[in-house]
Formats: C-alpha cells, structure tokens, sequence
C-alpha cells in the first residue's frame, strides 16, 4: 500500500509523508531531545537547519524558558543567589 493509499484510509487528508517526518521531528524536541540528536536521527549532518524549521513550533518551551528566566531580568533574584 502507498502512503497516499494509506494517508487517504485513515483520513489524514492531504498530508505528507514530508510533514509526518516535520511532527517527528518536533515531538521529539518538545519531548527535551537535544537538537543534535534529533538531527542526526532524521539524517542531518548541521543541527542548525533543525533548530532554523522548528523552533518556531515550540513556542510553549521558550514561554517556559522566558518564565524561568524572568527573576533574573526583571531584578527579582533577592536570596536566590545566596549560599
């Protein structure tokens, strides 16, 4: 069966087998996979072509990441730091 056979069977529309290999893809990273390995799993030799097509689909971890980071840019880190 061909994946248009296929795709069109279980009702993904008009999708991709390209697109399949895109959501892959950003899973894993949402999931906390480092983007090195996410490359090299999908057969990249630069990371940086991943993180340039998907960091724009992970928009929830850089809200996390800027929330994280907030105490430290708005000046609110009183006895954060102390030992």
């Amino acid at each position: 069966m061909t994946f248009c056979a296929l795709r069109d069977e279980v009702g993904l529309g008009h999708g991709r087998l390209h697109d399949l290999r895109h959501f892959v893809a950003t899973q894993m990273i949402g999931a906390g996979h480092d983007i090195r390995t996410v490359a090299s799993r999908l057969g990249h030799a630069q990371p940086s072509t991943k993180l340039n097509i998907y960091s724009a689909f992970l928009r929830d971890r850089d809200r996390a990441a800027a929330d994280d980071s907030a105490p430290f840019s708005t000046g609110k880190t009183a006895g954060l730091l102390d030992g």
